[in-house]
């Protein structure tokens, strides 16, 4: 059946080639088509201003004859964090709970270690327990088994100062709910985020309330009969996941929490406001090539994978739901760049006089650093060989860019100031050109003009060596990156003070 269904959606995907190449519906579809292979399976929206502009099931509900709609129910796995950290920032706003007070407070039997932890370290993956630690999802054990192994494990970190990705930090969060509010779990997110949301399909696996809506299956090793309401529901997954809706009942979430019926102005801001590794409470939170932010959780689970990105500042919610083993991630971009187009921005590299070395490279370290000037409606950065007055590499962008990409740099600079960084013995800067998949021709010219590119910024660089070990470079890495060839043609490290300086001359040149 499997084989059928796809030659239905490749028979789709020629519908949607044949659509007008102005018409938003088709261009989002043809971008979905096209990431996939035309073998995608679930639903995806697109939201804007509370209304939905883009609504779509592919594939097979059931894997067999039930078609995925925008109606269908799926499990959100990790998605399922943000609702948690709704329920817990809530009862911070009505004082039942502390931000930033000891899990003592309301865990008994807190040992020394575990004292210094607190609401905020669980919810921004900050609290120095271990992921690892963790009850598995089949787990039959009760609530005060999963209090008391969390408790019990050894701390992998002093509280608040490294981030680690931590699972069962938002199953003790669940425990924490309900330890301070004396209700079931389950109850308190239903009351404080659900029903105040408007979110009437939506609700926890084995939620009886879900029954009778369309559903959809899961690939499951362990149960062939799963579905996204019947599965493994216990306090190995509690808080973490669990979470079952539809693509519709997330738009309702997003406009809930920007329209303050879920959380007030204060409390808000709180939940986007980033930390360590950019992940701030419930959400990790990026910035756009547009210089706005955006609010991001992704899931993965047995026969599910999900994205959910809310553009704060653009009002808008894009939703990935699969019931397959999709790339949701590459799809949810794939929309992105059909709704925000990328600016245009051109890069010449100017090599003459240097000598590649092996695999088409250049690389060096020199105290220089990045230029950027306004010049009219665009912007220019330059990065030049101070040893050599010869200008390497020149960027030209929309005048828009200097704000986006101060916007971005502003972020990394202030996560090192905050946390007390200091310049080591590295150089300022260290360029390299990659340029081996490059035509010979342009190579011998010691030339090379690239249209279409992309700025982005790393808060680091990690990288593997030629004998296979793990290589790092805490410097903030700038990168120019040719789309058409996936390649990164210019990297660059900057220490702090280099990022800096670059930070200046990019915030003159926006004319901030």
């Amino acid at each position: 059946m499997r084989v059928m269904a796809l030659i239905v959606l490749a028979c789709l995907a020629c519908v949607a080639r044949a659509q007008p190449a102005n018409d938003l519906a088709g261009d989002l579809n043809r971008a979905i088509q096209r990431e996939s292979g035309g073998g995608f399976w679930g639903v995806a929206l697109v939201a804007r201003g509370g209304e939905i502009i883009f609504e779509r099931g592919y594939g097979f509900a059931d894997y067999d004859a039930e078609p995925n709609t925008p109606d269908t129910l799926f499990e959100i796995a990790s998605i399922s964090k943000p609702f948690t950290a709704t329920t817990v920032l809530r009862l911070c706003q009505d004082g039942v709970l502390e931000l930033d007070g000891s899990i003592g407070q309301v865990l008994t039997g807190v040992p020394a270690d575990k004292r210094g932890i607190t609401i905020r370290h669980l919810l921004s993956h900050t609290s120095g327990l271990s992921g690892s630690v963790g009850l598995p999802y089949n787990s039959n054990a009760v609530r005060a088994e999963l209090i008391r192994l969390m408790l019990e494990s050894e701390m992998a970190a002093v509280p608040g100062e490294q981030f680690a990705y931590c699972n069962s930090c938002f199953a003790l969060l669940a425990a924490i709910v309900e330890e301070a509010t004396g209700e079931q779990f389950e109850d308190v997110v239903r009351r404080l985020v659900f029903e105040p949301a408007g979110m009437q399909h939506t609700g926890f696996i084995g939620d009886e309330r879900l029954r009778g809506m369309p559903v959809s299956s899961r690939i499951s090793s362990s149960n062939p009969d799963a579905t996204a309401v019947d599965w493994h529901w216990s306090w190995g997954y509690r808080g973490m996941g669990g979470v079952v809706t539809t693509a519709r009942d997330l738009v309702l979430f997003d406009q809930a929490l920007r329209g303050g019926r879920l959380l007030a102005g204060a409390t808000k801001t709180e939940m986007y406001q980033p930390g360590l590794e950019a992940f701030a409470l419930g959400w990790r939170i990026s910035t756009t090539p547009r210089g706005t932010l955006a609010a991001t959780h992704g899931g993965a689970v047995e026969g599910y994978r999900c994205q959910f990105t809310r553009y704060l500042d653009e009002d808008t919610v894009t939703v990935v739901l699969s019931n397959d083993r999709d790339d949701v991630y590459a799809i949810d971009q794939a929309m992105s760049s059909v709704l925000f187009p990328p600016p245009r921005i051109d890069v010449e590299l100017d090599w003459s006089g240097y000598t590649l070395g092996q695999y088409q490279h250049l690389s060096m370290d020199r105290p220089g650093a990045w230029r950027a000037r306004a010049e009219g409606d665009a912007l220019v950065l330059t990065l030049a060989d101070p040893e050599q007055d010869h200008t390497l590499v020149t960027v030209t962008a929309p005048a828009a860019q200097a704000k986006a990409l101060a916007t971005q740099l502003r972020t990394l600079v202030a996560q090192r100031e905050a946390a007390g960084e200091a310049d080591g013995a590295e150089a300022a800067l260290n360029m390299g050109l990659y340029l081996y998949p490059y035509p010979a021709a342009d190579l011998e010219r010691q030339h090379l003009a690239l249209e279409g590119c992309k700025l982005t910024f790393m808060p680091r660089y990690n990288g593997v060596g030629e004998g296979g070990e793990p290589v790092t470079d805490e410097r903030i890495m700038l990168l120019v990156v040719d789309e058409a060839r996936t390649q990164w043609a210019v990297m660059t490290k900057m220490n702090l003070a280099s990022a800096q300086a670059f930070l200046r001359e990019l915030a003159q040149a926006a004319g901030e």
